[in-house]
């Protein structure tokens, strides 16, 4: 009988996340790293990704970075090709790049929106669909998790942020839509959701406003979240699909 270690598991699978050299990213992959799992990072951070890399092959890892700009399709693919030609096949993609902005609604320029919503819509997209035909190809039982948030569900204060809010609830709908049409193919596509992360992406001025609001009094860590989006990656959570799961501390219950 499987234990629920053996469902967690990830050796011989092959882990792509996406911006995976710093944050949640890091928490993330270091948690698939210590399943077992090869992972592919890509960003456009070459000199961080590489570090990372480095670090992890060291430690025994199956590692390798790639640079790449999610917001180009080109790039995209030629980044998936390369992954399967290096790793041999792809098993889990976490859609984990993503920008934010704190703009006030009626002073986002073109520009601003464009970038925004590039990064974290378009690129998410188009890289959901260049791994989801590598794994209809092959007919792999593949599980995909995009890295949303708690703002795809509720307008955040004192900061503004709608632009960054509409992208997320946009990942959440993708969720939903390619997990019915995935389906027939046994790949799974989840979410998940977190609140307010210990990173650096972090703005100081505000976390006391933030933690105020967050009825468990303080932030998570990114190992949270890691650990969070490898259950939703693993045998351990067969049976879901299209779940959008909220990880914040109770911030959106009140």
């Amino acid at each position: 009988m499987n234990t629920i270690y053996d469902k967690l598991d990830q050796k011989g699978k092959t882990v792509i996340v996406t911006g995976g050299y710093r944050g949640i990213g890091l928490g993330i992959v270091r948690n698939f790293a210590a399943a077992g799992a090869d992972i592919a990072i890509c960003g456009r951070n070459t000199e961080a990704g590489e570090k990372v890399a480095e670090e992890l092959r060291a430690d025994h890892v199956n590692c390798r970075f790639y640079t790449a700009d999610i917001t180009d399709c080109v790039q995209i693919d030629n980044f998936v090709e390369n992954v399967v030609r290096d790793f041999g096949k792809i098993d889990v993609l976490v859609n984990n790049s993503g920008i934010t902005d704190h703009t006030a609604a009626e002073n986002i320029n073109v520009s601003q929106y464009d970038r925004l919503m590039n990064t974290n819509v378009r690129g998410t997209f188009f890289m959901s669909t260049a791994v989801g035909r590598h794994m209809m190809e092959r007919q792999i039982r593949g599980s995909i998790v995009m890295v949303a948030s708690m703002s795809a569900f509720l307008a955040n204060i004192p900061q503004k942020q709608a632009t960054y809010n509409m992208s997320k609830a946009a990942i959440c709908s993708m969720t939903q839509c390619l997990a019915v049409e995935w389906a027939e193919h046994g790949i799974r596509v989840n979410a998940i959701c977190p609140g307010y992360i210990q990173t650096e992406m972090l703005t100081e001025d505000l976390a006391a406003a933030w933690r105020s609001m967050t009825p468990m009094g303080h932030f998570g860590e990114v190992d949270d979240v890691g650990a969070a989006v490898l259950f939703l990656a693993s045998d351990a959570s067969a049976y879901m699909t299209g779940s959008r799961v909220i990880m914040d501390g109770g911030y959106s219950c009140i």
